[in-house]
């Protein structure tokens, strides 16, 4: 009964995946180049320390 209902879930999924698989493949490539543009004008590097800085002090409770 589970894996039924776990298949069923499955495809809907594939299902959402292939109905907006342009706009997906879109908002990828659009991420990917503006990663690029910080990359190159070195803006990623200070993101990426300032994401450091606030995650750095946090302890998880594992």
């Amino acid at each position: 009964m589970l894996s039924a209902l776990g298949l069923g879930w499955a495809a809907s999924a594939i299902g959402f995946l292939k109905r907006h698989v342009r706009v997906i493949n879109i908002i990828g490539g659009a991420t990917l180049a503006l990663i690029g543009a910080l990359m190159l004008t070195g803006l990623w590097t200070a993101l990426m320390s300032q994401l450091q800085y606030l995650i750095g002090g946090t302890v998880l409770p594992i």
